[in-house]
């Protein structure tokens, strides 16, 4: 069975440990901004058995050394010669590697690394009490603890990644995606210390300012723009309105030379929402970002 296959699986199984990134789209009318057609689009598998719910030890555990596996076989499947080395080899390798995307898929495997290694060597050095893991493995001292929402945003990684590098291009959009839950996962640790180092190691190397800000977007179809200068200017760019600005962030298509590509608001300037149509490329609306936004 394919690691694409196994994904799915586990996916059906663990569907409330992920948190999926999730689009409304929002179409706007030619006739004016009052009129906005929003729906739910989110890649959230809803499909889940009852026990995954559970914060408890035990499924904690089971969900973290399911997850670690998984990034275990991807690392192997994708990266062969690190097959074999040790586990801590393999992050100091990637670790090195000069794509971001790999950057970010060996922290999450070497936050994740602690708690298996726990689950395996010292089960009773586990705790959980349905917000925070705690995990430390006896005589090494290496230990993590981490809030369960970190851990959901770790095991989202994992099975994004099993998508994303089906392809060897990524867009620059799905940099800032993985970053984002990176960093957030990171932002939950209270305590962390591995042979590598200690918290403040983690995602150090990693450009704090290239990530979205939130996985709640609201996906603008049709913002009007303007080219000029070799710069295209969002006209009037739509936000979301009223309550919902403190829960959203935007993400604008831009349909230029007949290829679309995806914008999020946070790469954008918010005194002038331009860029230059030198910088588009980067920002090509790809089969990843298809599969994630469900459009075509």
């Amino acid at each position: 069975m394919s690691l694409t296959a196994i994904s799915s699986e586990i996916e059906v199984i663990f569907g409330s440990k992920l948190l999926y990134p999730t689009y409304y789209y929002v179409e706007l009318e030619e006739d004016g901004r009052t009129n906005v057609i929003i729906q739910l689009k989110n890649t959230y598998c809803s499909s889940v058995f009852s026990y995954s719910n559970s914060n408890s030890k035990s499924v904690e555990s089971f969900a973290a050394l399911t997850f670690f596996t998984l990034a275990d076989s991807l690392i192997d499947n994708r990266f062969p010669n690190l097959e074999g080395m040790s586990l801590v080899r393999k992050c100091r390798e990637l670790r090195n590697n000069a794509d971001m995307i790999v950057k970010i898929l060996s922290e999450s495997f070497r936050i994740l690394r602690i708690v298996r290694n726990a689950v395996v060597h010292s089960s009773s050095q586990i705790l959980s009490d349905g917000y925070y893991l705690e995990a430390t493995t006896i005589g090494t001292n290496e230990e993590v603890k981490i809030k369960i929402d970190g851990l959901k945003k770790l095991y989202t990684i994992i099975l994004l990644l099993i998508k994303i590098l089906e392809e060897d291009n990524h867009s620059e959009y799905t940099k800032w995606l993985l970053n984002y839950y990176l960093n957030s996962s990171i932002a939950s640790i209270e305590r962390f210390r591995d042979q590598i180092g200690n918290r403040s190691s983690l995602g150090n190397f990693l450009p704090a300012s290239r990530a979205l800000s939130n996985h709640l977007r609201q996906l603008v179809l049709n913002n009007p723009f303007n080219i000029l200068n070799n710069e295209i200017f969002l006209e009037d760019p739509y936000h979301p309105p009223g309550q919902e600005s403190s829960f959203y962030r935007c993400d604008y298509m831009i349909t230029y030379n007949g290829e679309n590509f995806l914008l999020p608001e946070e790469y954008l300037d918010p005194n002038n929402y331009k860029i230059p149509i030198a910088e588009l490329e980067n920002w090509k609306f790809d089969n990843f970002l298809k599969t994630i936004t469900k459009l075509s």
